[in-house]
This record gives structure tokens, C-alpha cells and sequence, in this order.
């Protein structure tokens, strides 16, 4: 998965910023960047009005789910949703799973 800013779409309003709680996420050039110290944790999609911050991921090849068998899967639940680090586990990714904010799946 990578993620990146759509330039286009965004405005500079540095929200993102202040939302990072790793602070992977930089001013440049009255730009937003995304660094390398980014974990995904998707706090910066939540608070992106303009939908410019954009999570790409890769559709995985699912095999048969006999793969599975014996495997616990434990979710985390916040406010009565799937969190979606849960989801990401599972690698179930459904569009605009962080609510706001761009996923794109590449084939």
C-alpha cells in the first residue's frame, strides 16, 4: 500500500499535519508532504476535507479459504465500527474505508 497527496486537491489548510501523530507528514513549499515515517495509521484521511490525501492498495489474490482454517482473527471496534486496522488484517479493504478520503485499488 502507499500513500500520497493529491496536489490538485489540496488546499495547504496543514490540517493533515496536526492530525499526524507520528509527524510523517511535513509542510514543503506551501505544500503538504508525506514521509517516510508514515505507519498508515489513516488519522490524516479522517480530518481531509478536499479527499486529497489518496491510500492506493494493491488487490491481493485471495486463495481458497481452506488456507485459513485454525486461524483467530481478533477485531478492533471503536464507536460500533470494524477499526480499520481490523479490516486491513483481513485484507478486506472497501471503498472509502476510512469514511473520508481517496482509496484506489490497483489491479
Amino acid at each position: 500500500m502507499s500513500i500520497w497527496v493529491d496536489a490538485g486537491r489540496c488546499t495547504g489548510c496543514k490540517r493533515c499535519v496536526r492530525a499526524c501523530p507520528y509527524g510523517a507528514i511535513v509542510e514543503k513549499d506551501e505544500a503538504v508532504q508525506i514521509g517516510e515515517t508514515c505507519t498508515l495509521c489513516s488519522a490524516c484521511l479522517g480530518v481531509c476535507e478536499r479527499d486529497a490525501i489518496v491510500l492506493e492498495a494493491v488487490r491481493s489474490k485471495m486463495t481458497g479459504l481452506e488456507a485459513y482454517k485454525g486461524i483467530w482473527v481478533f477485531a478492533e471496534v471503536r464507536a460500533g465500527k470494524t477499526a480499520p486496522v481490523s479490516l486491513e488484517l483481513l485484507a478486506y479493504k472497501p471503498p472509502n474505508w476510512f469514511g473520508q478520503g481517496s482509496l484506489r485499488v490497483v489491479e
